[in-house]
């Protein structure tokens, strides 16, 4: 009869094997976490740099906005220009105004012009004949020159024939 090979079914190990593969598995798992911690430690630092040049431009950057450009120029133009519109003497034009003799003349708007030392004034009068005498009646206010007529135009459409204006004055200002 043939023989078979031995069969070497080693069910209960040794103390030597079991041994010899807890060794491995823990110097494998040691290694492992050798490689893990480097790599954590190295990410770390990477995240560190990134963190401190994040902070850095952040920095940077609010420091040159802070600095003047030329979008903060037109601001200071802007404000500058509604500075000298707020210390213009308003309380001599309008005065010149309240004392100009005008019956059934009702101001539409006032649109001064600081630069130019000027102002633009729309009104509506009864007729033709009261928007003339409104003029003359602001040509002879003191601080007041140059009263011209701009523009006018009649309203037909209404019964009375009320006759919308504008008026141009130079302002006793001189800048």
């Amino acid at each position: 009869m043939n023989s078979l090979p031995y069969l070497d079914l080693e069910l209960k190990p040794t103390r030597f094997a079991r041994q010899g593969k807890g060794l491995t598995l823990l110097t494998c798992g040691a290694v492992l976490l050798l490689s893990v911690l480097t790599h954590y430690a190295l990410l770390s630092h990477k995240l560190d740099v990134i963190e401190r040049d994040r902070l850095d431009s952040t920095a940077n950057q609010s420091f040159q906005s802070k600095r003047a450009n030329p979008a903060s120029n037109a601001e200071i133009k802007a404000i500058n220009s509604s500075i000298e519109q707020l210390s213009l003497p308003w309380t001599v034009l309008f005065e010149a105004l309240e004392a100009t003799k005008a019956e059934d003349v009702h101001l539409l708007s006032i649109e001064p012009d600081a630069q130019n030392a000027s102002v633009k004034i729309m009104a509506e009068a009864a007729d033709v004949y009261g928007m003339l005498d409104y003029q003359r009646g602001l040509s002879t206010q003191k601080g007041l020159s140059d009263v011209a007529l701009v523009q006018y135009e009649v309203q037909a459409a209404n019964n009375a024939e009320p006759v919308r204006f504008t008026l141009s004055v130079n302002w006793g200002v001189v800048r």
